[in-house]
């Protein structure tokens, strides 16, 4: 068993005996893929995204040789992007962690483009890739996207409300943004910044009839601008 304390520090137990077993409380826990720290900032999360997404683009540069570009983006986005798109909408981290994880995405670009001097804005025109950031805010939109239209589970639905007066046609179906005491436990949950993300959208993609039509509309909403004023 695995066990971890989130919130204030003082008088937490410093262990816990289940059946005689006892269990000492960690400030990081691995739970399905995902590291989980006392914080909820995801800082292991996205090092250890680093570290694996970079060990995997040090063995593309080994076999840069027997690779032509089209077998390069299938590695990228078989091994390289997956990293990046495994549960994107829990582990939301800090801008530095956001930092580190486009300067990964950057690296393998390059390494695909064989273009060590573009920017980092040219190789991702390239083939419409996506930022780090973008993929998260695509993965929480769809999320909020799905529980407005009962797609998700049951104990996800209640998360989100409408706007029961709002009168601005420039944004049809706003969402409430739930009101938080403490940035780190409130800004970056996924109520507040899933309601803060969708309200972002342009209304053509909020209107879409299903699923697969908001994914393609919202893959080419990539407005960094609009990211960041978001986070």
């Amino acid at each position: 068993y695995q066990a971890i304390i989130f919130g204030k520090a003082h008088n937490t137990p410093t262990h816990f005996s289940i059946h005689g077993t006892d269990i000492t409380p960690r400030e990081s826990v691995k739970l399905l893929g995902i590291h989980i720290d006392e914080k909820l900032n995801f800082g292991n999360q996205a090092a250890a995204i680093c570290k694996k997404a970079g060990q995997q683009v040090n063995a593309m540069m080994r076999l840069a040789r027997v690779m032509d570009q089209s077998t390069k983006l299938n590695v990228y986005a078989s091994f390289i992007l997956s990293n990046f798109m495994y549960c994107p909408a829990v582990w939301l981290c800090n801008k530095t962690s956001l930092n580190q994880l486009e300067k990964v995405n950057c690296r393998a670009l390059r390494f695909v483009y064989d273009e060590f001097n573009a920017s980092y804005d040219e190789l991702l025109l390239r083939k419409n890739h996506r930022r780090v950031k973008v993929i998260i805010m695509h993965a929480l939109a769809t999320e909020v996207y799905k529980c407005l239209h009962d797609l998700s589970p049951e104990y996800l639905l209640p998360t989100f409300h409408l706007q029961s007066d709002d009168h601005n046609t420039r944004n049809q179906c706003a969402l409430v943004q739930p009101q938080f005491r403490t940035y780190s436990y409130g800004f970056q949950s996924f109520s507040y910044l899933g309601a803060r993300i969708y309200n972002h959208l342009p209304n053509d993609i909020k209107n879409a009839s299903c699923l697969n039509s908001f994914k393609r509309k919202l893959y080419s909403f990539t407005d960094t601008a609009c990211m960041d004023r978001i986070i």
